[in-house]
Formats: structure tokens, sequence, C-alpha cells
């Protein structure tokens, strides 16, 4: 991944270093991207649970958190998209929520489902919302009615982790899981490219 990131930017340069008179030849011609090989996140379902209990859901930080978490274990929902719900996207008598192609990745819209698990505790974030933070206002906001950003989810969700005493996990790990944990249960793996949001199946 390094190496390839690199390779990414050094041929436009050399070839414009040709181009200014600087070479005569690309000194990068010739080199081409090493095949990555795909890292398998699966985590145990119990240090998942560890985490789980080292948020709690005690202030509108935790139960944010928390319900971050299980949505996105439930649905793979991607943490960028997850972030950018509003309230009105997610219908709790459905138990449903809508990705706008805005927010999506692919800018394709999707819909995507959750338990009655996640169900509940979506429930209880809309109702302690306060009634003068605007619906635009994304659902995983900050306390002070601010939206959050991907970066901040992920720093918080390793020190939940640390705190459970697991070295690593990360915010997209829970995308990779909720895919592992689908297959196992049987899901066909054309609805789990359909439900992730993937243009591709190879990606999935």
């Amino acid at each position: 991944s390094t190496y390839n990131v690199r390779l990414k930017v050094l041929p436009p340069f050399f070839e414009f270093c040709v181009n200014e008179g600087v070479f005569s030849s690309s000194p990068a011609e010739g080199l081409k991207y090493r095949r990555e090989s795909p890292r398998i996140v699966d985590h145990a379902m119990e240090d998942i649970k560890k985490i789980l209990d080292a948020i709690g859901a005690e202030t509108f930080a935790t139960l944010r958190d928390s319900t971050l978490l299980l949505l996105q274990l439930d649905t793979g929902v991607r943490p960028s998209e997850a972030l950018q719900l509003r309230p009105s996207d997610v219908d709790l008598h459905t138990r449903r929520a809508f990705i706008r192609p805005a927010t999506s990745k692919t800018r394709q819209g999707r819909t995507i489902f959750f338990s009655e698990s996640t169900w509940s505790m979506l429930k209880r974030l809309v109702e302690v919302r306060p009634e003068e933070w605007s619906n635009d206002l994304p659902l995983f906001c900050t306390g002070y009615g601010e939206p959050w950003n991907t970066h901040s989810w992920t720093v918080q969700l390793r020190r939940y982790a640390e705190k459970a005493g697991l070295k690593r996990f990360s915010a997209y790990d829970l995308r990779h899981q909720h895919a592992i944990e689908a297959l196992r249960n049987g899901m066909n793996v054309f609805e789990l490219q359909k439900g992730m949001g993937h243009s591709t199946l190879s990606m999935t």
C-alpha cells in the first residue's frame, strides 16, 4: 500500500521533468503497482461486546457512540455515510434508513435495514435530541449540536477498544465485521453487495 501510494505520484512528476528537459526519459517508466494482500478483519464477537460495555450509554456522547457502533455492525454502513444520516433519513417504524446519493461514496442511494436492538438505541438517541436542534443536523453529532467526522469517531473508538483491553480496532473494522457475520449467517453475497453499496461484486 505504501509503495503504491508513492508510485501514484511519481510517474506524473517525472513526466513533467521530461517535458521540462530535466531528464531525457522518465526514471519511473516500467514501474508497476504491487498487488496488495487483502487484510481480513475478523474480531471475536466477545471483543465487540467488551467495547460496548466499555462505552456504556449513560450520557449523550456514550449513547451516540454505542448506537453508532451497533448501526455499523448491523448494516455495514460506511462510517462517513452513517455520520451524515439525518433524523429524517431514519424510519423507526419500518427499521430502515436511507443513504442519500449525495452522502454515498458511489453516489448511489440505498436502503439499509437494522435490528430491533439497534432500533431501540436509535429511538433513545432521537428522543434525547434537544428540540431546538435542526432536523438537517446529522443524527450522530457532538453534544453541542455540531457535525462529527470520521476521524473523531475512529479516535474515540480506538480509546474504547484500549479501555476494553484490545490492541487494534477501527471504525471501518465494523463494516468488515458486518460482512463476515452476514455471510456466516447465510446471507446471499449479491444481497450483501447491494446492502454495502459496492459497485462491483469483486469489491465485496
